[in-house]
């Protein structure tokens, strides 16, 4: 195919090495058209979850410490004890289920993880994310035992 006809190519903060790796992917027959990395746009940034120092420290003045992920293991430790639950957090603040991603077709999803219960068949036979509570979506951990479960919002 002919080459595009494109005058200038510009990205601004790319975030996440899959994302570069998907960038240079989609355009590997257009190598010409993939941005060069001119350097860092003039400060930090860091890719993860932000925790409050509050709970951070008053985990940590329990001997637990929140900043290491198997900290998070439920069968071990009790994390949960340092967040709100998900009930505590307005709802009306929050987007729906039908206004997300989560209905997007998950196809995907399913072949990846297996995890039907995860997951909802609409009366159209969409395979879509399945919403508890009309703005959260629990992973499999969490189902049993939602109250448990520290909240993510994205």
């Amino acid at each position: 195919s002919p080459d595009p006809d494109f005058q200038h190519n510009v990205a601004l903060e790319v975030w996440g090495e899959e994302k570069v790796a998907a960038l240079n992917e989609r355009f590997k027959d257009w190598p010409q058209v993939i941005p060069h990395n001119l350097g860092d746009i003039g400060y930090p940034g860091v890719e993860g979850l932000y925790i409050f120092h509050k709970q951070l420290q008053a985990a940590f003045a329990d001997g637990l410490m929140l900043e290491y992920y198997r900290q998070y293991n439920t069968s071990f430790y009790r994390p949960d004890v340092y967040f709100d639950t998900y009930t505590a957090i307005d709802s009306t603040r929050l987007k729906t289920c039908n206004e997300t991603s989560l209905m997007l077709n998950q196809q995907s999803f399913l072949d990846i993880t297996g995890d039907w219960d995860g997951l909802a068949m609409t009366t159209q036979g969409n395979l879509v994310g399945r919403c508890w509570g009309g703005h959260w979506w629990l992973a499999p951990s969490c189902r049993s035992e939602p109250e448990r479960c520290i909240p993510v919002l994205t």
